[in-house]
């Protein structure tokens, strides 16, 4: 993909995306007292220069130049991200109207809720709340998601609290709240709120997460295994609320968490069921409409998940560019994708869903072909051989530039996830096409028995498996606790490590 100087001239999308993380990263690290219209200002020398570099025909001046102003807009579009997400906030308890904006969560004694808060600005503030439930009480357990409220607390600027080598504010910036705030138990009321300062971005999750709601207590009702109706909701639906802390540990011992997190896995199983139903089309264009209107439905129906979010978008950016007749190059279309990703919220850079889902993709772009260089012929020969080798050629890439980030943030490597993976997604391809007929027949009872009692024995399968797969001696390697700088190095001598294969493998 990278061997010349030509064919990294065709990823100019790549550059960009790179130079872009650079200016992003630097911003991340300088104070917020930092002016904008500094870098702003320096961005427009910049543009001076390569114009200058483009008339005196001075081509890697011009490249150098273009570059470094990437960097520089990296750097305002953190530094502004910055100053708007740090609210002025009023001093001391005060009574406000907010909206519930998540399905609230019991965490020991109080219920942990997101709240859209209105503000003098007449625009909403996100905030963490945790609501004191002490008694347990039919009252505080009554507030449901999209519920008005009016409350009495203090609204205080995110911080750390208690948990060693964990920055529980630093998350919460990263994660757009504006603000924190504990609730006293006889400090708030359910009201009927106007909810015309609400964006229509947060207006539209807001319906989409209630009717995941709707969806959710449905199957509820109808999966009878408690583990079963968790890791359906969770791998369907995005709600993680009914996962236990050992049916977590033990997907993740197995090496299959990603199961569990909505994400280009989910989506490309989606986007083949629907290409393989769409093939027979004539006319193509009305196909891709189809085909993205249902993604996009799908997206909405799960909540808007940023993952979800992020498959979704390259997949769109792929089936418009195939729709308009150009050649599209999968590493431009990772990079457009993050480039959109990281304009909206350049904060997600440093989430850590964003940085395993893109060095995922990343990861298998590189490696696939350079293990598929490796296939015996025999495997050749047979499809049954060639779809188990695709399975661990991409179970395996993927593992390459996401394993030193998993190490980073969870210290662990799970040590069977080739068997895990060749367990795990035949079985979750059924498991989401079937969902698929089961969601749009929502309305229709018999149909709807019946596949939910063919999801229960696929799902109490998966489980079976996975949790045989973490009980097996050596299946992860713990307490691995490699700092940023080392895992920096280490994917970077992964990818000298790919350089060096590539130049000895044929093509």
């Amino acid at each position: 993909m990278f061997r010349s100087n030509t064919t990294w001239q065709m990823l100019p999308l790549v550059r960009i995306a790179v130079a872009l993380i650079g200016g992003i990263c630097i911003g991340e690290y300088l104070s917020i007292g930092l002016l904008p219209s500094v870098a702003l200002a320096l961005s427009a020398l910049a543009v001076l220069i390569a114009w200058i570099a483009g008339r005196r025909r001075l081509v890697y001046a011009q490249s150098v130049m273009v570059i470094l102003l990437t960097v520089l807009f990296g750097l305002s579009v953190m530094l502004i991200y910055k100053r708007t997400q740090r609210k002025a906030l009023p001093d001391g308890i005060v009574g406000y109207e907010a909206v519930v904006a998540s399905e609230p969560v019991v965490r020991g004694k109080v219920v942990m809720v997101d709240l859209l808060v209105a503000s003098d600005g007449g625009e909403a503030l996100l905030v963490r709340a945790s609501i004191l439930n002490d008694s347990l009480s039919e009252d505080c357990m009554g507030v449901q998601l999209g519920d008005g409220i009016i409350a009495y607390s203090e609204l205080r600027l995110p911080e750390s609290r208690g948990v060693a080598g964990f920055d529980y504010g630093l998350w919460l910036v990263r994660h757009g709240y504006n603000a924190q705030t504990f609730i006293w138990r006889d400090a708030w009321n359910k009201v009927s709120v106007n909810m015309n300062y609400l964006s229509l971005i947060q207006r539209v999750k807001l319906y989409a997460l209630k009717n995941r709601k709707k969806m959710t207590d449905k199957l509820s009702s109808s999966l009878s295994d408690r583990s079963s109706m968790a890791v359906f909701m969770a791998m369907t639906l995005g709600d993680k609320s009914a996962l236990t802390t050992d049916l977590k540990e033990e997907y993740s011992i197995a090496g299959a968490s990603h199961v569990l997190a909505l994400s280009g896995l989910h989506m490309g199983i989606l986007y083949g069921f629907l290409i393989f139903f769409l093939r027979g089309q004539r006319r193509r264009w009305f196909a891709q409409f189809l085909l993205l209107t249902t993604i996009w439905t799908y997206v909405l129906l799960v909540g808007m998940a940023a993952s979800i979010l992020r498959a979704a978008l390259m997949l769109t950016v792929f089936t418009v560019v195939r729709m308009v007749g150009r050649e599209s190059h999968s590493a431009n279309t990772l990079a457009f994708s993050a480039i959109v990703m990281l304009l909206a919220n350049p904060s997600a850079l440093f989430d850590a869903g964003f940085q395993m889902s893109f060095m995922a993709v990343l990861s298998i772009l590189l490696f696939v072909p350079l293990l598929n260089g490796f296939m015996p012929a025999l495997v050749r020969r047979y499809y049954i051989l060639r779809k188990v080798w695709d399975l661990l050629a991409v179970s395996c890439a993927a593992q390459v530039f996401t394993a030193p980030i998993v190490a980073y943030y969870f210290g662990r490597f799970s040590t069977y996830f080739l068997l895990t993976n060749l367990l795990a997604i035949p079985c979750v391809t059924v498991v989401l096409c079937l969902s698929c007929v089961l969601f749009m027949l929502y309305w229709w009872d018999g149909a709807w028995g019946i596949l939910i009692d063919i999801l229960s024995v696929v799902m109490r399968l998966l489980n079976d498996a996975l949790s045989w797969v973490a009980s097996l001696p050596f299946a992860s390697i713990e307490d691995l606790h490699p700092t940023v700088l080392q895992v920096f190095l280490l994917e970077i001598l992964l990818f000298i490590c790919w350089r060096i294969c590539r130049m000895f493998t044929p093509h």
